[in-house]
């Protein structure tokens, strides 16, 4: 078993995570949510009555 730290302050409808990762900053309502990661990752997520569904988006980065 491990344990994990995370504590996150609402500010309107962004939130700001932090956690042992790094930070991380979402927006969106009360059971939709997109957002990055404290790994970078772009996400959305949402969810209802302990149901909760996260996708990570794919980010392509062209280097020229």
């Amino acid at each position: 078993m491990s344990f994990t730290f995370r504590k996150s302050k609402k500010i309107g409808a962004m939130r700001i995570t932090a956690s042992k990762s790094g930070l991380g900053f979402s927006v969106g309502g009360k059971h939709f949510r997109t957002g990055i990661g404290a790994n970078g990752k772009t996400y959305v997520s949402g969810g209802d009555s302990g149901m909760r569904y996260r996708k990570e988006l794919n980010s392509s980065k062209n280097v020229d």
